[in-house]
């Protein structure tokens, strides 16, 4: 399972003070079974020490500010219902300007968490250069902590080194002077030596220093000899469960990433979600292997080429109703076109289909700001145009069950709610988590859950790309982005879309860089118009006119009667 680090609202908590020797931080609302709660405790008192840390928080090893006071700890939370603290304290030595910050860590091993730490960096002026740090285990999760100093009231905004996404800014009260620290991590694909990274400062820091370390992830689960082995969560991003020897092997909530599951010898291994993302299944020797054919999402990314109806269709029907998702749906089939739909969520937690955070640019009547109005307004609303009603996610994804989609969380409000509410309609078998490339909060939870990711860029946005593309799946860029762009965005080998295409014209520009697919407005005006997917489940009749389409690398069996005339082809 991938060490992930999750920041933002929920999963990470912050908390400064201009002069104190004491300081608490809440614990993070968020905090759920098998994770590891990291917290990074400053003081710019100079040389002091922590006289009292919170129960049950280790130091890890090395990571001492020796110019400055504090270090960074860790806890682990096997079960979130036993952890009762509400808050944690740290004491310092000394009076001073006071930084915590306390993270959520998923994945990472419980038991033995500290896979490596490096040397800290000597205090210096202006920028720092992190000493590298030598991964022990693959897959360990690298991250960085920086702190700085200035004489003045100014805040320094931290850049992280190279290839590492910034997780959290935390900055004392100005009285003066001001402190503050930044974490950064980054997701390592092989053990080894990770170079230096070098933090900037903007404006340059009076003083900063640096540490980094490598978190270990869970060991793999493996059983061998005769007997049961059960993996209750995700083998997620090149993870692995394995049985060798009789039994059984039961991966419950499926395969994802570049996961596997292997048995070695006689029994049985079944996975009860699709393997997805070049996830796979095997069965060495006798015995059975069941696993679920693909489901939408793999169906659709498996076409040629990629359509997604942004917002149902905007440019040619009504946006984000019901009536707009029934229009694009019958103009192409599920294996073709894929849904688009932002969501906001209302004030009773309702998830709003709107783009827009008020109401009053779509739909008649007072202009009503989503986040914080409840559901029984907003419900009496109607579009400008045809008079169609407003419409909520939880109505919009059953309607559709065969159709690949694209959610935005526009406020990034309700995370835990928000993926508990798509994993409740297919998942990540059916369902892309799409941000802002800058985005990193729904990112990391999008993640966290295997479920595959869209940034999108737009032609401003190509300075970012090398720090962020690491965040994403599939990519998108501005169809009207310039060549440069278009070069930075394609050169990481991921497939990207065009967005926003609403004409004939503007698809044509955007095949010009020969993307992979493109977020249409325009349906009606760029994807192809398809027919719908004839299928029969068992024996039967099947009628089909015109073409049949069968998604690739599933195998079929028909025992049916195919009238003459009505449908020729190859099954």
């Amino acid at each position: 399972m991938a060490v992930t680090a999750l920041f933002g609202p929920g999963n990470s908590t912050t908390a400064s003070a201009a002069a104190a020797s004491t300081l608490s931080v809440a614990k993070p609302a968020n905090v759920a079974d098998g994770d590891l709660l990291v917290a990074v405790a400053f003081s710019q008192f100079a040389t002091g020490t922590v006289t009292s840390a919170p129960a049950g928080w280790t130091l890890i090893p090395g990571t001492t500010f020796t110019a400055k006071s504090g270090g960074v700890y860790y806890k682990a939370i096997p079960s979130a219902a036993a952890e009762a603290a509400t808050n944690y304290s740290w004491t310092f030595s000394g009076s001073g300007r006071i930084a915590l910050d306390v993270f959520r860590v998923t994945g990472a091993s419980q038991s033995n968490p500290v896979d490596a730490v490096g040397t800290m960096a000597v205090q210096g002026v202006g920028n720092t250069t992190i000493p590298s740090v030598t991964a022990v285990a693959a897959n360990a999760l690298l991250v960085g902590v920086a702190y700085w100093n200035n004489s003045n009231t100014t805040v320094s905004v931290v850049t992280p080194g190279a290839g590492m996404t910034d997780g959290e800014q935390v900055a004392s009260p100005t009285t003066g002077s001001t402190s503050g620290i930044d974490v950064a991590y980054q997701q390592l694909n092989t053990a080894g030596a990770t170079g230096t990274r070098l933090f900037t400062f903007n404006p340059a820091a009076a003083t900063s220093a640096g540490v980094m370390f490598t978190l270990a992830p869970q060991p793999v689960a493996n059983f061998t000899g005769s007997g049961t082995l059960t993996v209750t969560g995700k083998a997620n991003t090149s993870g692995s469960v394995a049985l060798t020897g009789a039994g059984s092997l039961s991966v419950t909530a499926g395969l994802s990433y570049n996961s596997t599951a292997n048995l070695t010898g006689s029994g049985s291994l079944t996975t009860s979600a699709t393997p997805s993302a070049n996830g796979t299944a095997t069965l060495t020797g006798s015995g059975s292997l069941t696993a679920l054919k693909p489901g939408p999402l793999d169906t659709w990314l498996q076409q040629p080429t990629l359509y997604v109806a942004h917002r149902g269709g905007s440019a040619d029907w009504p946006e984000e109703t019901l009536y707009a998702y029934t229009q694009a749906a019958a103009w192409a089939n599920a294996a073709t076109l894929a849904l688009e739909c932002s969501v906001w969520m209302s004030s009773d937690g309702v998830f709003v289909a709107s783009h827009d955070q008020t109401t009053g640019r779509i739909f008649n009547g007072t202009s009503y700001d989503i986040n914080v109005t409840p559901w029984a307004t907003l419900s009496t609303l109607t579009t400008k145009v045809g008079g169609y009603p407003i419409a909520r996610l939880d109505n919009l994804l059953p309607a559709f069950p065969d159709r690949a989609w694209f959610v935005e969380n526009k406020g990034s409000s309700g995370i835990t709610a928000f993926f508990n509410l798509l994993d409740a309609n297919g998942g990540p078998a059916r369902i892309v988590a799409k941000q802002p490339a800058n985005n990193i909060t729904v990112n990391a939870e999008a993640r966290n859950r295997g479920y595959k990711t869209w940034g999108y860029y737009f032609d401003a946005d190509t300075p970012t790309i090398a720090a962020t593309q690491s965040r994403w799946d599939l990519l998108g860029e501005d169809y009207a982005a310039s060549a440069a762009s278009w070069a930075a965005v394609k050169s990481y080998g991921k497939p990207v879309l065009a967005h926003i295409v609403d004409t004939a014209p503007h698809k044509t520009l955007a095949a010009s860089y020969s993307p992979a697919g493109y977020m249409a407005s325009g349906v009606q005006e760029v994807v192809p118009q398809t027919p719908a997917i004839a299928g029969l489940a068992g024996s039967g009749t099947l009628t089909a006119a015109g073409t049949m389409y069968v998604a690739p690398a599933i195998d079929i069996t028909v025992t049916a009667t195919l009238e003459p005339r009505r449908w020729a082809g190859t099954l």
